[in-house]
């Protein structure tokens, strides 16, 4: 009797060892797709900078007649490198607003490099057990460069609502950005 308690105590402290490992790994997946996105939405490859320097790459959220095909370059980049990581409506609200048009501007300004510092995840918890949704916030310094030389800097938040799935829901920034 003692054995097969000792056993089922066992089983049952792996069972619980597993899940709480699991559960942690999920959520560390969704703090390095959060990490992902954010890299992704502030600091593109340099060879995409001439996609939001060009004046005439609007998003379709820009007037742009969606139904028209004039799916400019801007809209394609978006689609190639956000629309994987969100929901289709996370990501229809993301491009519609165009939150990367700053970029453009910074992008105009020959010689200014654009770094991302100090990237710190904090997964929100909320109260409700039953919500199909994760929520993060995000607190970042950019700090624009030129000429090797820290011309400004400035600090971020944003809330991110993941789904369980590890998909971009929805992605708020909690103040405007200022290019010095």
């Amino acid at each position: 009797m003692k054995k097969s308690l000792r056993k089922s105590i066992f089983i049952m402290a792996m069972a619980l060892t597993l899940s709480l490992f699991v559960g942690c790994a999920k959520s560390s997946s969704n703090v390095d797709k959060v990490d992902n996105f954010i890299k992704k939405a502030y600091v593109p490859e340099p060879e995409d900078s001439d996609v939001f320097s060009s004046a005439e790459n609007q998003a379709l959220g820009e007037g742009v007649d969606e139904d028209s095909n004039e799916k400019t370059e801007l809209d394609k980049y978006l689609e190639d490198m956000f629309k994987p990581l969100m929901t289709e409506t996370g990501y229809e609200n993301f491009a519609g607003v165009n939150p990367l048009i700053w970029l453009g501007t910074a992008h105009n300004e020959d010689g200014l490099e654009i770094v991302l510092k100090d990237l710190k995840i904090d997964e929100v918890k909320k109260d409700k057990a039953s919500d199909e949704f994760e929520y993060y916030e995000a607190s970042y310094t950019i700090e624009y460069q030129k000429d090797d030389k820290n011309i400004g800097s400035q600090d971020l938040k944003s809330e991110i609502r993941m789904t369980k799935d590890g998909l971009v829901d929805d992605f708020r920034q909690s103040n405007p950005i200022q290019i010095p």
